[in-house]
C-alpha cells in the first residue's frame, strides 16, 4: 500500500502521460492493486484516475482472470478459455501455455504458446469469455524458451501476432503521425525518418483488417503505400467511413 500511494500520488502530479513513463507508471499500479487490496481513499484516489477497474474481485471477471493466469504463469501450468477475436468476429476455445502476463496501452494482455495454432500468440484479457480453466493438476507442464522477451510480445500490436502470412506493408506518415509514431510505435517495425517531419514506417503484418483498424487511427495523416492492393483497400475502408458522415468532406 505505501508503494501504491507514492506511486498514485506521483500520477496525480504528472496527470495522465501516454508515453513511456506514464505507461510504466500505470503498470506499476496495476500490479500493486492486483497483488494487494488498497484502503482507501487510496483505493478511490486511483480509481478517480481511470487507471484500472477496482471492483472487487469475486465479482470483477477482469480481476478474477488476471489471479488465475497469474499463478497459471507462475506454476507453469496449461489454460484453456474462450476468446473472441475481432478478425472473424468469432468466440474459439484455444489452450496456451502461459509465458508472460503484462500491461500494454492500458489493456492487460497473456501471451504464450497456443497449441491449436502451434505458435505464439497475444491476447487481450478483456476479450476472454467465460472462465479461464487451469487443465493441469501438476506444476512444470511446460517451459518458458530462454530467449523469450515478454516486453517484445506483450507490447506488440494485434496485426503483428494474429494468424494468416506475413505481409511486408510500407506506410508514409506526415509531420503529426511521425511525431504520434515516435511516441507511440514500441518496436512496431522500422522507422525511417525523412525531411520536413515525414516517415516511412516498414511493418510485417499478418492480419490485414487488424492494420486497417490501427492506421485508421491517425486519419488522413498516413497512408499505405505497398502493397498497393492494401492501398486501394484502405482508401476505399477510409472514404465508406467518411461517407457515413454528410459533415466531412472527403479526401482526395
Amino acid at each position: 500500500p505505501e508503494d501504491a500511494m507514492l506511486l498514485a500520488v506521483l500520477q496525480r502530479t504528472l496527470g495522465v502521460v501516454d508515453d513511456s513513463l506514464g505507461r510504466n507508471l500505470k503498470s506499476a499500479l496495476a500490479k500493486l492493486t492486483i497483488d494487494s487490496q488498497l484502503p482507501e481513499p487510496l483505493r478511490a484516489s486511483v480509481g478517480e484516475q481511470h487507471l484500472l477497474t477496482l471492483g472487487r474481485p469475486e465479482k470483477d471477471p477482469g480481476r478474477q482472470h488476471l489471479t488465475l493466469l497469474g499463478e497459471a504463469l507462475g506454476r507453469r501450468r496449461r489454460i484453456q478459455f474462450r476468446y473472441h477475436t475481432l478478425d472473424r468476429g468469432a468466440t474459439e476455445t484455444r489452450t496456451l501455455h502461459p509465458y508472460g502476463l503484462g500491461l500494454a496501452d492500458g489493456n492487460w494482455h497473456v501471451v504464450g504458446y497456443d497449441e491449436g495454432r502451434d505458435g505464439l500468440r497475444n491476447f487481450r484479457v478483456d476479450r476472454i469469455r467465460g472462465k479461464v480453466v487451469v487443465i493441469d493438476k501438476q506444476d512444470d507442464a511446460y517451459a518458458v524458451p530462454e530467449d523469450f522477451d515478454a516486453q517484445r510480445y506483450i507490447g506488440a500490436q494485434e496485426f503483428e501476432l494474429a494468424e494468416g502470412p506475413e505481409v511486408e506493408v510500407l506506410i508514409e506518415l506526415d509531420e503529426t503521425a511521425t511525431w504520434l509514431m515516435e511516441r507511440r510505435r514500441q518496436g512496431i517495425g522500422t522507422l525511417t525518418l525523412l525531411e520536413g517531419g515525414l516517415s516511412r514506417l516498414e511493418v510485417n503484418v499478418r492480419s490485414e483488417e487488424g492494420l486497417y483498424r490501427w492506421l485508421a487511427e491517425f486519419g488522413q495523416h498516413a497512408r499505405i503505400v505497398e502493397p498497393v492492393r492494401m492501398a486501394h483497400a484502405f482508401r476505399e475502408r477510409m472514404a465508406a467511413t467518411r461517407a457515413r458522415y454528410g459533415d466531412i468532406a472527403p479526401v482526395a
